[in-house]
């Protein structure tokens, strides 16, 4: 079918530049994204952009496509078992002070704040002088919006207790809360895209990277934990999705489990591990 040929067109644009993998079964996820797309570049259908991107393909054009091709779904404290470990996860490192902490998918930076207000309430002597915490996205809107730190009523409503709410957020509009500026100015914000970046070398204590992998192929998704196993310092952890697994990979990671949580460590004496090219 021509709209099958089409679909695959996109995808296969999608997958050489993000590793997310659009199965044929899943082309109507892309139906309403396309639409947006088309809105974005003033056309009136998806039609109209494949055969504009046959001919050519402008920069910002192609990024509004992979921007929009990402799930940025999400919530404050989603699946709360990580936030609940937290702190023995960093305490089972041995990490005092200096911590590095990476949300490398960020989204609209409900993740960020729910582990800085976790920290913040339970262990605030770790965000002294020292502390850093990275935020990376491949989307530069939700990247703006995690920036920003505003959200909508519903957004607000979505997983944060009510107060945490009252502690951290205020209320400059009547449908819009602001998180307050001593946490976003504690964090590093930066578009990254996990599949074609540049990683740093033992950088990290603690990587969250939650819900990206089960959008991957294996061999793509085994690229991306090798990588950010380099970036991980020895002894450092990776925090995956619910229902994320590293199952099936020769990973050089070691499982540990916390409660409900799992979480998987660099080994102390390992180093940053095989080169992959970027």
């Amino acid at each position: 079918m021509m709209e099958n040929k089409m679909y695959k067109f996109f995808a296969d644009i999608i997958f050489k530049h993000t590793g997310i993998h659009y199965p044929e079964q899943n082309y109507y996820q892309l139906k309403g994204r396309l639409k947006n797309l088309a809105t974005y570049m003033n056309l009136e259908s998806i039609e109209e952009v494949y055969q504009k991107f046959q001919k050519c393909m402008l920069p910002e054009e192609r990024d509004f496509l992979l921007d929009a091709a990402t799930n940025n779904e999400t919530s404050f404290f989603r699946d709360k078992h990580p936030f609940e470990q937290l702190i023995p996860i960093i305490d089972s490192m041995g990490v005092t002070k200096n911590v590095n902490i990476w949300s490398a998918a960020c989204s609209k930076g409900q993740e960020v704040y729910s582990i800085l207000m976790t920290l913040k309430e339970k262990r605030p002597d770790l965000l002294s002088p020292g502390f850093y915490f990275r935020a990376s996205d491949i989307s530069p809107r939700a990247l703006e919006q995690a920036q920003s730190g505003v959200y909508s009523q519903l957004e607000i409503q979505r997983g944060l207790p009510i107060q945490l709410m009252a502690k951290y957020f205020t209320q400059p509009e009547k449908s819009q809360w602001k998180i307050s500026e001593e946490l976003t100015k504690k964090v590093d914000f930066k578009c990254f895209n996990l599949f074609t970046g540049i990683y740093e070398r033992n950088k990290f204590d603690l990587i969250f990277c939650r819900n990206v992998l089960i959008y991957q192929k294996f061999e793509e998704k085994k690229k991306i934990v090798q990588k950010l196993r380099q970036a991980l310092k020895p002894g450092g952890c990776l925090i995956l999705g619910s229902s994320e697994s590293l199952i099936g990979m020769d990973d050089g990671y070691e499982s540990h489990r916390f409660d409900r949580c799992s979480v998987f460590k660099k080994p102390k004496d390992a180093s940053g591990g095989l080169s992959i090219a970027s």
